[in-house]
């Protein structure tokens, strides 16, 4: 197993966030962590809002409390590595944090006592930050997307654009209502009828060939090489398809595995599937370590590929119960 590099670096930044903030003179400190109901309590220490108005902010989110049967009332999140966004809102007013959740200090807050609603959308009408959220289902999940973002909310469930872009980030800055993290997905996002021209149905396709596999060095990690597999895919530029893109695996037993496209023709294109490979097979890395690949399910013809983040979550789910089957036994 490899060491998630990834996870290292958010752990890294959060310490050194921590030691930052230790190191300054707290610009505004309204009183001690504030219990704020939904997470670990959180300190208020900014040059962007005063005292006071973090109070009034806490007021707002503290008076708010119960949703009131609203079906869309209620808390949202976006949960990021380093940091997150808290958004409460009922027909009673509407108030949002951002926190650093390395140091669980509010960055930035905003409030509004005034919230209109409709059957599709969620009006703000703040003297800052006036905003309009639209009400958008994505299976049994309420998000509030900002209507200049509904259509790349519409891609992210595709797995289209930007969120198919090779310099995409992976984050994903959509609110989601609190309760909604496991509740099951849909292939589309449901919309109002003025916003349903950005939906966007995702590209599915299949590997009918499978070429040779060969290594490529790696000079920038010390242990592991690219065992590359070049294939080829019954789909082209006539389903969208572009050079460069991505395409989930669903027959693979990794989730994350991908195919790029290296070349796309009309009604074909050409990929790769990229997987580690130990430069010194049976040397080990640790104690932890076996010194020894965990085999991987062979890349095959007729292996199912798609960009829709549906189908994805539905791999993965898949890929859980097999584990723990397989661990029950």
């Amino acid at each position: 197993m490899r060491v998630n590099a990834f996870r290292l670096t958010v752990f890294a930044l959060c310490l050194l966030f921590a030691l930052a903030a230790a190191a300054q003179e707290p610009a505004a400190v309204v009183d001690d962590r504030w219990q704020n109901g939904v997470t670990e309590a959180w300190w208020f220490n900014s040059h962007r809002y005063t005292p006071e108005q973090a109070a009034a902010a806490r007021a707002v989110w503290e008076r708010i409390g119960d949703a009131g049967g609203d079906a869309w009332a209620g808390d949202y999140i976006i949960n990021m590595d380093t940091r997150a966004h808290y958004l409460r809102w009922s027909p009673k007013g509407l108030v949002s944090f951002n926190v650093n959740t390395c140091t669980a200090n509010v960055d930035s807050l905003d409030y509004a006592e005034t919230v209109s609603e409709s059957p599709g959308e969620v009006v703000v009408d703040s003297a800052t930050h006036p905003r309009t959220y639209v009400k958008v289902k994505w299976g049994e999940r309420r998000y509030l997307v900002d209507q200049h973002a509904v259509g790349a909310f519409c891609d992210y469930v595709a797995g289209l654009g930007e969120y198919n872009a090779p310099n995409n980030s992976g984050e994903v800055e959509f609110l989601m209502h609190g309760e909604d993290g496991a509740k099951p997905t849909a292939p589309l996002p449901t919309v109002p009828p003025e916003y349903q021209e950005h939906v966007r149905k995702p590209i599915n396709a299949r590997v009918v060939r499978v070429g040779k596999a060969y290594v490529e060095v790696n000079p920038e990690d010390e242990w592991y090489d690219d065992l590359v597999t070049p294939i080829r895919v019954s789909a082209g530029s006539d389903r969208g398809l572009r050079r460069g893109m991505k395409l989930h695996a669903l027959d693979s037993d990794d989730y994350d595995e991908r195919v790029e496209l290296t070349r796309v023709g009309r009604d074909y294109a050409l990929g790769i599937v990229v997987r580690a490979v130990r430069k010194r097979p049976g040397v080990k890395m640790g104690e932890w370590d076996d010194g020894n690949d965990e085999p991987g399910t062979p890349v095959a013809v007729g292996w199912r590929l798609t960009t829709s983040l549906h189908k994805r979550l539905l791999h993965r789910e898949e890929l859980m119960r097999d584990a723990e089957e397989a661990e029950q036994k």
